[in-house]
């Protein structure tokens, strides 16, 4: 889907992006640690398409983003862990505590690194309708 965006398709003009962004928000960021829910890599390419979409499936996945992993960042000052996440994705049996923290850090960070490619104005929301703007485009 995120390749697919940044190749040029849009929402109007390849429906597998719009079912990437639902398949998405079907299964949103949740910290169930017993469950085996987290996944920090697949949260971080998630927060990477559903900001390229934008609208309300955006707007959810980041609102159960942010109570996933802000909520569980180390907060104990006095702990050499402080500001970190513990490494307990699948894949951080690899990388430990300074990939879950990096790929979090870079997650959480998104907006202010990406612009949209579909933009923020007018022509995002009629790519999203699958219309055209007021350029004709």
């Amino acid at each position: 889907m995120l390749v697919r965006i940044f190749c040029g398709r849009t929402l109007a003009s390849d429906d597998r992006i719009g079912k990437g962004a639902d398949l998405l928000g079907k299964k949103l960021p949740v910290w169930e640690a017993e469950g085996g829910s987290i996944d920090y890599y697949y949260w971080y390419y998630g927060t990477l398409a559903l900001h390229q979409v934008g609208g309300p499936r955006w707007e959810k996945w980041n609102a159960a983003l942010k109570t996933a992993l802000v909520e569980h960042q180390r907060r104990d000052e006095r702990q050499d862990e402080y500001g970190s996440w513990d490494p307990i994705d699948p894949w951080s049996s690899e990388g430990g505590r300074v990939y879950a923290t990096a790929l979090n850090c870079l997650t959480t960070e998104v907006y202010y690194r990406y612009p949209r490619v579909f933009g923020t104005s007018e022509h995002a929301a009629k790519s999203a309708e699958g219309g055209k703007d007021s350029d004709g485009k």
